[in-house]
């Protein structure tokens, strides 16, 4: 088994809100929505489980971790070198 761990700090030099422009029905408007916030972790753990030198079984989770916000991700890959 090896196992792996990330965490980087990411912070977003973009401020302001987030427009989104839109025409429905001949009507154009723009609707905005605030960002999240500029200071943040993001995190990958991992677990990969090598069956000799041809197969692997990885588990992932990615995380990005703000205040007010947070988006999960996972992943199971098998591989097979032949």
């Amino acid at each position: 088994m090896t196992p792996e761990l990330k965490v980087v700090w990411v912070h977003d030099l973009t401020n302001g809100n987030i427009n989104t422009p839109a025409d429905l029905g001949g009507v154009s408007f723009t609707t905005a929505t605030p960002r999240v916030a500029q200071d943040g972790a993001q995190v990958t753990l991992a677990l990969t489980l090598a069956q000799g030198d041809d197969t692997a079984l990885r588990a992932e989770y990615d995380g990005d971790l703000r205040s007010g916000y947070s988006s999960s991700s996972g992943l199971i890959k098998m591989e097979w070198k032949f």
